[in-house]
């Protein structure tokens, strides 16, 4: 695993895994309101954060106009591969570059936490 995100780091994803990765974000936005309870606990935790209540709309632009490069580069600043030990031995065919770029995607609330992010020097 630690050299699929080494390789993150210095290659640009496809754009066939750009689709499919944001394809799978941009899914996310509308099942995660779709429930009235959902609605209501989304708008409360962005109230709560001092996020626009609009912000799932921010964020499937900010996903859309995502570039491989962005995904490169957010690789090469956040990700940090050596943290990953000998346990963590998932292989490409297990996590796929797509899931990848998903998980390193910034969530559209999570990732604006105050604090949600660690900051490059954080090792």
């Amino acid at each position: 695993m630690a050299r699929d995100l080494k390789d993150m780091q210095t290659a640009p994803p496809t754009e066939h895994e750009m689709d499919q990765a944001k394809a799978l974000l941009l899914r996310e936005i509308p099942l995660a309101e779709s429930s009235i309870d959902a609605i209501a606990g989304g708008m409360l935790s962005r109230a709560t954060l001092g996020l626009p209540l609009d912000e799932p709309i921010q964020a499937a632009r900010r996903y859309v106009a995502l570039t491989p490069e962005d995904v490169r580069a957010a690789f090469a600043k956040w990700v940090r591969p050596r943290r990953f030990g000998p346990g963590h031995t998932r292989s490409r065919s297990a996590m796929s570059r797509a899931g990848a770029i998903v998980q390193a995607a910034p969530c559209h609330t999570t990732a604006l936490r105050p604090g949600g992010l660690p900051s490059p020097a954080d090792e």
